[in-house]
Order: C-alpha cells, then structure tokens, then sequence
C-alpha cells in the first residue's frame, strides 16, 4: 500500500516544475473552453474540475479571473505566432 503513494518533491526544481505544469495545464483547459463556449460562459469551477484542481490553488497560480484571461490571450497569441512562423 506504502508504494501506491506518490512522495511529494523533494527538491525546489522538483515543485517549481509541478508548479509550472499545473498553470500549463489549467491555461490548456482554460483556453480550450473559452474557444469552445466564450469567455462568459466559461466557469473557474469548471476548468478547475476539468484539471482537477482545488478552487483555493487557483489563486496560487492567478491574481484573478482577469488575470487568467491574460494568461490565456498570452497562450493563444503564442499559438499562432508558432503557427505563423512555420508557414512563413
């Protein structure tokens, strides 16, 4: 039973990583549905459910709700430069 449990990181590069994986992945998701249904019918709870992570965490990783709409135009700006990039 012991070896089912994962050990939480040790290291300070370890949890940074975490860290940067779960904003990665709560922007991925967040992204995806703002592109899907809109930024207003686009719920923190639901991409926190989606990315199963607790509400009180989201705070860790954005100011707010504006803040994370930054985040997100950032992400899709990146996107398409990349996109652009490779085509031109």
């Amino acid at each position: 039973m012991l070896d089912q449990i994962q050990s939480l990181p040790r290291s300070h590069s370890a949890r940074k990583q975490d860290t940067q994986t779960t904003r990665d992945r709560l922007i991925a998701v967040g992204l995806h549905k703002v592109l899907q249904s809109g930024w207003a019918a686009t719920s923190i709870d639901a991409v926190l459910r989606e990315c199963d992570v607790p509400k009180g965490s989201f705070y860790h990783y954005f100011a707010s709700k504006e803040a994370f709409g930054y985040a997100l135009l950032e992400s899709y700006q990146a996107g398409v430069m990349r996109r652009l990039g490779k085509r031109l």
